[in-house]
């Protein structure tokens, strides 16, 4: 007989297991429509952490509604005997199975992919959600072609740091960032960092980094040289290729700040080549991959060989060869590709050697020229030279009386020779061109290096009105003095702008990163009871009953607060509440 969860879910046969869960296909009796549940395997449900980490996974997911991530309806809640999460059914295959025995992506249609993805973290991340675990085993293809991201147990959730483990390597080996294998805080430039390795590995049919050992593809992971990946894939285009590269840079303040910046640079680019960006694009080559590459071959081609054209009548040459070579690498039989590939190069010799000849002449003017001033000077210092000397006899030395007293010491000089001296001129100290009046410039030395990082990882960073970065800031230089930090997360609807002060001495330079967390919206509590009594929430005087209270919020989640009513002449009252930023919650008190 078929289990039944909450009453309404029918497993009805297993489809994938996991370290942590076993997934059944189910249907939702209530609703008529597939689901797929999750259950955490046995022996994992008397554990705590994993108890915790399951939970985390069904609220984290629970806050993100995008078409490209895998939505959840249901969850057995914490105090159920067994954990599970009932969640959108996916009826495809994992990226990893569909990329299995096929050849790699075009560049094009994997920038399309990272597109997409991007687009998902995009919203993850606004939200305040780490993925923390990007690779093709955790991206579904639905069998319309549609992506769906999932398995986010080990995302990081900003208001949920107690179950992060400082200094844990948490995630997939093979696609984690330098700062993940060093156990540092992540933000999200970390799954930039692993959208990077899934864009090179589905387009060059491998990964970046590979070793025979854990341990050496951690060190290989942790140095970051990413391999030029147009050694790898022919015809790889350079644009590609630098967005590519800036994605897997090693230092974090050197990548993208955000998936936003990756996800626009991507729609540029591939826009530029008559690729629409939408979902449908991307669906189409998943329900037919041949036939969508031949057709993407044939419009890449098209587009190379035009811009090409017009870098060979701007002289530009070089670009016009890398133009040129993708082209070719699309469509080698294409007869005019391959006529304006020589010309170009032949013109790139004459341009080259056309610069050498120049060069060439310029070093013999050089020459003439001083061969000219050596005849020209040279002789008479020969001549000279080449007159005899005579014969000069040493003087004869002569001894000098010592001097007399009167000469040794010197009387004062008077008044009227003073004032007969001729005055020396101050130097006149005269404005650098450029400056103007009463600018001042601050000094090398005044400016101090500086790291922001702010809680959740979407919050906008500005320093006196200049916008810094998302998350975090990375190595900032800020005149010292007095400096205004402003958080904003115009997304997020319980969040409140907050504004921090800080004051940077050169004499006591900074020892770690300024961590601050942006503000959320007060809390509004209405007490009905008796008229002008007293209320207490948490035993802190709030106001007066009847009225509605406005109690301050640390936390982006609800929490749970003793509110006492207290009138003079009785005894106290008390009920418990549930407050949550930006909402009202009602309490009666008899």
């Amino acid at each position: 007989m078929a289990e039944i969860y909450l009453d309404r879910y029918e497993a009805l046969d297993e489809v994938g297991q996991g370290g942590m869960a076993v997934v059944y296909r189910g249907t939702d009796r209530v609703l008529h429509r597939p689901v797929a549940i999750k259950v955490l395997h046995p022996h994992l449900s008397q554990k705590m952490e994993a108890r915790a980490r399951f939970a985390r996974e069904a609220r984290v997911i629970a806050k993100l509604r995008h078409p490209n991530v895998v939505e959840v309806f249901d969850y057995s809640g914490e105090d159920h005997e067994r954990s599970f999460i009932i969640q959108e059914f996916v009826s495809g295959e994992t990226l990893a199975d569909f990329t299995h025995g096929r050849d790699p992506l075009l560049p094009e249609i994997g920038a399309l992919l990272v597109i997409a993805v991007g687009k998902a973290l995009q919203h993850a991340h606004e939200q305040g959600v780490i993925h923390r675990d990007i690779k093709p085993e955790n991206i579904m293809v639905r069998k319309d072609g549609v992506l769906k991201l999932m398995d986010f147990g080990i995302a990081h959730v900003t208001d949920m740091e107690h179950l992060t483990m400082t200094g844990a390597i948490i995630g997939s080996p093979a696609h984690m960032s330098p700062e993940q294998v060093d156990g540092k805080a992540l933000d999200a430039r970390t799954d930039i960092f692993s959208l990077g390795t899934l864009f090179f590995m589905a387009t060059a049919g491998r990964l970046p980094f590979m070793a025979d050992t854990a341990s050496g593809l951690l060190k290989a992971i942790a140095d970051a040289r990413v391999p030029d990946i147009r050694t790898l894939v022919r015809g790889f285009p350079d644009d590609l290729h630098l967005v590519l590269l800036k994605m897997m840079a090693r230092v974090p303040s050197q990548r993208y700040q955000s998936t936003e910046g990756v996800v626009g640079d991507l729609e540029e680019l591939t826009g530029a080549l008559g690729l629409d960006t939408d979902d449908k694009q991307l669906s189409n080559y998943f329900k037919d991959p041949e036939g969508y590459s031949d057709r993407v071959r044939v419009c890449v081609a098209e587009c190379r060989l035009s811009r090409a054209r017009g870098f060979i009548r701007e002289g530009a040459y070089a670009m016009a060869i890398r133009e040129l070579d993708v082209t070719l690498a699309n469509d080698p039989d294409n007869e005019e590709a391959g006529k304006a590939l020589e010309k170009a190069r032949s013109a790139a010799r004459r341009k080259a050697l056309s610069r050498t000849s120049v060069l060439a002449a310029v070093m013999v003017g050089a020459v003439l020229g001083l061969g000219l001033a050596a005849y020209r000077f040279l002789p008479p210092l020969w001549t000279r030279f080449a007159e005899p000397v005579e014969e000069v006899q040493p003087p004869a030395i002569t001894r000098l009386a010592p001097p007399s007293l009167e000469v040794m010491v010197r009387p004062r000089r008077q008044a009227e020779e003073v004032a007969a001296a001729p005055v020396k001129a101050r130097p006149v100290r005269v404005a650098r061109p450029g400056k103007a009046d009463g600018v001042v410039v601050p000094k090398k030395t005044d400016l101090i290096p500086v790291v922001i990082q702010a809680n959740p990882p979407a919050v906008r960073i500005e320093v006196d009105n200049v916008f810094k970065g998302y998350g975090t800031t990375g190595r900032i230089l800020l005149p010292k003095g007095r400096r205004k930090v402003r958080l904003s997360h115009p997304q997020c609807d319980i969040c409140r702008t907050v504004e921090y002060a800080v004051n940077l001495d050169p004499s006591n330079p900074l020892k770690a990163p300024l961590r601050y967390s942006i503000g959320y919206k007060d809390a509004v509590l209405k007490v009905h009871g008796p008229p002008g009594a007293r209320v207490l929430v948490n035993g802190v005087p709030r106001g007066r009953t009847n009225r509605a209270l406005k109690i301050p919020m640390r936390q982006s989640s609800s929490k749970q607060v003793q509110v006492t009513v207290r009138e003079k002449g009785s005894p106290p009252l008390t009920a418990q509440a549930s407050l949550s930023p930006a909402g009202t919650t009602v309490v009666t008190v008899p």
